[in-house]
């Protein structure tokens, strides 16, 4: 079983990891520009130094103001910027320092930045390419026929010169170095402590959950009005814990009928089983003649028929209610229904004195099972020529709009406004003596309108003392697809 705090910790560490190591890896590459730029730029300008202390003369002859370069910081040894000047050729014209970088290989006017290893060592190079033209100096030409008398002086063109500018990546490097060591240990830390603290706020999140089950675990049998509470709670929560409390509302609610169910079903069975037991021991006193002990065996046996009769509707009922009545919903007519009703009901009618007619459409298309709602509806009708006087009347009548229905109304003893809630209920009865004599389980009422649950419908009732009642069930319309 995983845990909360688990999967909400396994995708964040990683997801934290990799948002450090990318802000790690943006620092350490926007200062690694930054240096290199500006290094770049200090080389650039030494490169455009060089090349301005190259001159041509006029002859041709290449010569460097040395001063220039000597004021640039050049040095021959290792630790110091350099610079080396090569010919349109690639041959080496100066240099200040041995070894020199090879010539650049690009014929276009640069700069071009390269890192290049020399003697072991990493050097940053800027390369420039060069076009100087000779000079156009008199005096100079006067020294040159001066020294070389007879001759003239030889006209000499532009000449293309590759200067490079070099410094070593020493510094640099160690300064990358050392923001690589202070990243890895800041971000590092950064990144347990990022673990450490998530952890910490998730489990205090938990604290509400772990209080809640706590109180759930306190409510039992003997606690069962405790609701879990919602101060201190988060807004996500409280949905969770308005269901948890709908739900031991609705448990709560069951139980108290569960246990009334109890006392009731024990002191409904109670009584025929006291009287069994006391017809078996009044047999059992002395010899019974034949026709008396008929007459005993009898009366035994009609008790056991109303055991009986209480069992099946409680076995009926408690399968209606926890959905193991089987149904097959399809096309049924409601009115046919009804009718059988009426018919099953006729000669108890008779018996009594109570007018029993039907009102009927012709039909009534309804979609559920005819056989539960033939039960339903008997049910109804027989408990209405139950407390029907004798010549009274029981009509059952029906009607289409706005959905399918079916009404039963008598014209028996009616029901107090106060019981009308309760009639519903399992074994209660108005008039508990009356209701044993007329022979009544008390469960038919129940049985009906679970039947009508179970179909998506309703039963209600409307009814005065002493003017008798109104009972309506009422069902879904039937889908177009049973109509036709």
């Amino acid at each position: 079983m995983s845990s909360i705090r688990r999967r909400i910790l396994l995708p964040l560490l990683p997801l934290v990891a990799l948002a450090l190591l990318v802000t790690a890896g943006g620092i350490y590459g926007s200062v690694r520009r930054d240096l290199l730029e500006a290094l770049d730029r200090e080389l650039l300008v030494l490169a455009r130094s060089v090349g301005a202390a190259v001159e041509v003369e006029p002859w041709g002859e290449v010569e460097l103001e040395l001063e220039l370069l000597e004021g640039l910081g050049f040095a021959s040894e290792a630790d110091g910027p350099f610079y080396v000047i090569r010919d349109a050729g690639g041959a080496l014209v100066a240099a200040s320092r041995d070894p020199a970088p090879g010539p650049h290989a690009g014929e276009e006017e640069g700069p071009w930045f390269e890192q290049e290893v020399l003697g072991g060592r990493t050097y940053r190079l800027c390369t420039l390419r060069v076009e100087k033209a000779p000079e156009d100096d008199e005096v100079e030409r006067r020294g040159w026929l001066a020294a070389n008398p007879g001759r003239e002086v030889p006209e000499a063109g532009p000449q293309l010169f590759w200067v490079t500018a070099g410094h070593p990546m020493d510094g640099p490097e160690e300064t990358l170095r050392m923001l690589r060591y202070r990243l890895y240990l800041g971000f590092g830390a950064l990144l347990v402590v990022l673990a450490v603290f998530p952890a910490w706020f998730v489990s205090r999140a938990l604290q509400a959950l772990r209080r809640l089950s706590a109180e759930a675990d306190g409510v039992g049998p003997l606690t069962i009005e405790r609701r879990l509470g919602q101060q201190g709670l988060d807004r996500e929560v409280e949905p969770l814990v308005d269901a948890l409390n709908r739900a031991l509302d609705r448990l709560a609610a069951a139980y108290e009928r569960q246990k009334r169910f109890t006392a009731d079903a024990a002191h409904e069975l109670r009584t025929p089983l006291s009287a069994l037991r006391a017809q078996c021991e009044v047999v059992l006193r002395r010899p019974r003649e034949p026709a008396e002990l008929r007459e005993s065996l009898e009366a035994a046996h009609r008790t056991a028929l109303r055991l009986g009769e209480i069992v099946e509707s409680l076995l009926a009922l408690s399968r209606l209610e926890n959905g193991e009545e089987k149904m097959d919903r399809g096309p049924v007519d409601l009115a046919q229904a009804a009718r059988e009703a009426v018919r099953l009901n006729d000669a108890a009618a008779e018996v009594k004195g109570v007018a029993l007619t039907a009102d009927l459409p012709e039909s009534l298309p309804a979609a559920g099972h005819h056989g539960l709602l033939v039960e339903c509806l008997s049910n109804l009708v027989e408990n209405a020529v139950r407390y029907t006087p004798a010549g009274g009347s029981v009509r059952v009548g029906g009607a289409a709009a706005p959905s399918p229905r079916i009404v039963v109304e008598d014209t028996g003893v009616g029901i107090p406004a106060e019981d009308q809630a309760r009639i519903f209920d399992r074994f209660y009865r108005v008039d508990k003596a009356r209701s044993r004599a007329e022979g009544g389980t008390g469960l038919g009422l129940a049985i009906a309108r679970e039947i009508a649950r179970l179909h998506g419908g309703e039963v209600t009732v409307k009814s005065q003392a002493g003017k008798g009642s109104r009972f309506e069930v009422s069902l879904p319309a039937a889908p177009e697809a049973f109509r036709r």
